[in-house]
């Protein structure tokens, strides 16, 4: 009585274990999953611990998977799960440890996450001898503390000799980054599985940096034969971006040897290997960054698909470890990831992965003293790896940043309908001049002018060639990109004919959208543009005249609060006069080509405008234009007329006249408002104490606190000159914060956060090849629901 019998890689036996014991009133509060405590295997080569893996796999993590499952689905109360190990963690005293056995530590951590109703612990022991005194108290320890509840904090324990260990992780701060890297050697030949992927590719650059090495990079699919670079690059896509990587890493003074071979099947990576070492030499280190992205909640997980995120990981590097045998290395680095210490909703393969990583890096330490192997945890890569979106934002639309611009401004349309038109772009600082040349209180910020062009670009496909006119435009939040982000901003015209609204709107991620500017468009009433007397102008502003020549060298340049770049360097000369004034504008040359696409030039007409801040008092910023004609693109060379409404103040509003040489009006402004920003935000946001309230930034999303590329290659360097420790862990962040991050994203929060979801409006369920079909009332109108949401499609 009270004993059972099934076999633990099978979902169904647990389903009928809990059918069981539900009937007979048994269904336990507590279970203690001890499958992993086992008599050490005497044959631990990588042969052996590849031909046992499976079964290994079975009672480390698929029977947890499938215990959960069973466990939500047919009990509904909590239970606690204790699970038992040995040779799992390295604390005092230990002669062998089993990596293998850590692929436990990834449901540990993820099904309290993703089921809070089911806390988990990972307790590891070492077994004194049967029958001893010891083995009396460690069953007693083990008593007291399966009864106990601890807390995330020491879900990760371990008991030697009847003490208790907890897992913590302490700072390490390696700060010699100066001189060389003794473990990196002149000539070397270092092989990097994943190698053309954005981590390898990332590290193999560094390692380029550091000394003439020759670089084995390893992948899945080989790169094209040299004779066909051109013609790649011409194309475009994926493999230039990697083409052109190589050759930048070759330009360091590296060799570079591309190969392809599935870093899991044993024959092709010894052939690999034995390929290398005859065209290179003796391979003296590694780096194994080959992995494929988890995710996917544990009500769904399969083998097969937990088997897809382990296998590069867990197999790869046991692979590796048989292909290689004990030849000398200098290091052996193993890419791992945060996930492994934190978690994560939906990670639990790839938590376990990265776990398995980890603890064969302890283990190897332990084993060979001479050779530095080392697994890094890496937290997100910010424009590169698996865990960043290695695609641009706008893959989602199909379209390449950079490609077929419609606008330099406007990379594609990506949607057209009677009603409305869609453009989408990718802003960068790198890409775009009008943020790394526009910088509020540091932060590159798009200037108001850039929204005006953006509507009359998107509008000049209705009107080509033809005069428009832009009213009632408001700027209800900046657009702030931060270096290294990736920021999509969507440009839509939503009425049909030759009047419609605009609006501005981008998000970083899957952030809610956030709204920039809005306002109308329309075709300009007929009329050809007037001609003003300049020299009438110019009597009429005599009250003073200011120049770089009465003014000194920085005069019209700004500074401080707002930073620009070359391109705003166009005020040449200003007259004053009472309550009007007139600029001489004058756009260097070098810059002259970019007039014949931007006909409201950004630049240009933001100091054009935004010289009436000389007539306030203090810094100000744009807040509205009442109405705006653009009868003729803005030339290099042109005049500014401004006349004030009321006195200056809090708020500063005009008429402005744009005119080119010969008096004729190109562009005029009626209403054009800004508004004073205290001296006392002005300090503040300076110093960067308010920067992220004023301007909205906020903190930065767990997808934009990543580690840039030149963060993570510098951390690479420093851990390979001075690192000791067999396992280290690279966060942005303070870890204790991302555990708590990572436990406070649930079910529910997942919930609200799709359901929270907005984008610019619904628009009209697409022409598709499948009917619709309606849903039905509850769990499936709900569902639709929310894609509608998602999607901003009517109709799913």
């Amino acid at each position: 009585e009270g004993v059972y019998t099934l076999a633990p890689g099978r979902r169904e036996d647990w389903d009928a274990l809990l059918a069981a014991l539900r009937s007979e009133g048994r269904l336990p509060e507590r279970i203690v999953h001890a499958w992993n405590v086992t008599t050490p295997a005497r044959d631990r080569t990588p042969a052996a611990l590849l031909a046992g893996l499976a079964d290994s796999r079975v009672l480390a993590f698929d029977s947890l998977i499938y215990l959960a499952q069973a466990l939500e689905s047919g009990h509904g109360a909590a239970v606690r799960i204790a699970v038992l190990s040995n040779g799992l963690q390295r604390v005092a005293g230990e002669v062998e440890l089993c990596p293998e056995k850590a692929l436990l530590l990834g449901p540990v951590a993820v099904i309290p996450q993703e089921i809070p109703a089911l806390p988990c612990q990972s307790i590891d022991l070492l077994l004194p001898a049967v029958g001893s005194p010891e083995e009396e108290g460690l069953v007693e320890d083990l008593l007291a503390e399966v009864a106990a509840a601890p807390g995330r904090a020491e879900s990760v324990v371990a008991w030697r000799g009847g003490e208790r260990w907890v897992r913590s992780f302490d700072s390490a701060r390696l700060e010699r980054d100066t001189g060389p890297v003794p473990r990196v050697r002149e000539g070397g030949v270092y092989l990097i599985t994943g190698g053309f992927g954005g981590i390898g590719l990332a590290l193999a650059e560094e390692l380029a940096g550091r000394a003439r090495v020759k670089l084995v990079l390893l992948g899945r699919s080989a790169l094209p034969e040299w004779q066909t670079w051109p013609q790649r690059l011409a194309e475009g896509g994926e493999v230039a971006e990697r083409i052109r990587k190589v050759q930048a890493i070759e330009a360091l003074g590296a060799e570079v040897l591309a190969l392809a071979a599935d870093v899991t099947d044993e024959t092709a990576v010894a052939a690999a290997v034995a390929i290398a070492e005859e065209q290179l030499g003796p391979i003296r280190g590694v780096i194994h960054a080959a992995g494929v992205p988890g995710g996917g909640i544990l009500q769904l997980a399969t083998p097969a698909a937990a088997e897809r995120v382990l296998a590069p990981k867990v197999r790869g590097t046991l692979v590796l470890q048989a292909a290689l045998g004990d030849r000398p290395l200098d290091f052996f680095v193993l890419c791992s990831s945060l996930n492994a210490v934190v978690g994560g909703f939906g990670q639990s393969g790839y938590c376990a992965a990265n776990a398995f990583l980890d603890a064969f890096a302890q283990a190897s330490h332990l084993r060979r003293r001479d050779l530095y192997t080392v697994s890094i945890g890496w937290d997100r890569w910010e424009e590169v790896g698996m865990a960043a979106r290695s695609l641009s934002p706008l893959a989602l639309w199909g379209v390449r940043p950079g490609g077929d611009l419609v606008h330099p401004l406007l990379d594609a349309c990506v949607e057209t309908t009677p009603e409305r038109e869609v453009y989408a772009s990718e802003m960068t600082v790198e890409r775009h001049w009008i943020l790394s040349e526009h910088r509020i209180a540091g932060h590159p910020t798009v200037p108001g002018t850039t929204y005006l062009e953006m509507a009359r670009a998107a509008f000049a496909r209705r009107a080509p060639g033809r005069p428009v006119e832009i009213r009632d435009v408001v700027f209800p939040s900046p657009l702030v990109v931060l270096e290294g982000q990736r920021r999509e901003v969507l440009t839509v015209l939503e009425g049909a004919g030759e009047a419609c609204g605009f609006r501005v709107v981008s998000r970083l991620d899957e952030e809610p959208w956030q709204e920039h500017a809005q306002g109308r468009i329309a075709v300009a009433a007929a009329g050809g543009p007037e001609r003003r007397d300049l020299a009438a102008l110019r009597a009429a502003c005599s009250k003073r005249e200011m120049s770089e020549r009465t003014e000194g060298p920085e005069w019209g340049r700004a500074g401080g609060f707002l930073v620009t770049g070359p391109r705003w360097r166009s005020l040449q000369r200003i007259w004053l006069g009472e309550g009007e004034s007139l600029a001489a504008l004058e756009l260097a040359e070098r810059f002259a080509g970019e007039l014949a696409s931007y006909w409201l030039h950004p630049a240009l007409l933001d100091v054009a405008a935004g010289a009436v801040q000389l007539l306030g008092d203090g810094d100000y910023l744009p807040l509205a234009y009442d109405r705006l004609v653009v009868h003729a693109p803005l030339p290099r060379k042109s005049f500014s007329h401004f006349r004030l409404r009321g006195e200056p103040g809090e708020i500063l509003t005009c008429d402005i006249t744009i005119l080119d040489e010969e008096g004729s009006v190109l562009v005029e402004v009626a209403g054009f408002s800004m508004k004073r920003v205290g001296r006392e935000a002005v300090a503040q946001l300076q110093s960067g104490a308010a920067a992220a309230s004023l301007f909205a930034i906020g903190e930065r999303r767990s997808s934009g606190d990543g580690i840039l590329p030149n963060q993570g290659a510098q951390a690479f360097r420093r851990i390979l000159r001075d690192g000791a420790v067999p396992h280290l862990v690279v966060s942005t962040r303070e870890l204790q914060a991302v555990m708590d991050k990572a436990d406070a994203f649930d079910r529910t929060r997942l919930a609200e956060a799709v359901a929270s979801l907005a984008v610019p409006a619904a628009h009209a369920r697409p022409e598709v090849s499948t009917a619709f079909t309606p849903p039905t009332e509850g769990l499936e109108r709900r569902i639709s629901e929310i894609w509608e949401r998602v999607l901003g499609i009517e109709r799913v």
